[in-house]
């Protein structure tokens, strides 16, 4: 079954990727979200070292070979690749509260925004 909500976040080089994760790891779990790390020009084994392992079950990573970044390409190939209802993206440095993603399907399905 895919998940109902799919976070997008677009990636090139950035350090900040490993904590963020990590941080972001109970909201992930809580929700039943998956991460899709859209790579769109970075270093593959810079982010395999940097997410660490074992990747988690919830975590994919789509990796584009492009000589730049280009964040809104990035980001509308994530919206192709996700498999969720529902689309969160974030900075690779954003760390979500614990709630913030159940709060947002939750406002979402009620037919608001956020």
């Amino acid at each position: 079954m895919p998940p109902r909500v799919s976070v997008i976040v677009t990636w090139c080089n950035r350090k900040n990727i490993g904590y963020a994760l990590s941080r972001n790891r109970p909201a992930l779990e809580q929700s039943g979200a998956e991460l899709l790390i859209v790579n769109f020009g970075g270093d593959r084994e810079m982010l395999a070292d940097l997410l660490g392992s074992p990747t988690p079950r919830w975590l994919r990573i789509l990796t584009l070979d492009t000589p730049s970044f280009n964040k809104c390409c990035a980001q509308n190939l994530g919206v192709k690749a996700s498999r969720g209802e529902i689309l969160f993206f974030i900075d690779e440095d954003i760390a979500l509260e614990d709630d913030t993603l159940k709060e947002a399907v939750a406002t979402v399905s009620e037919g608001g925004c956020f």
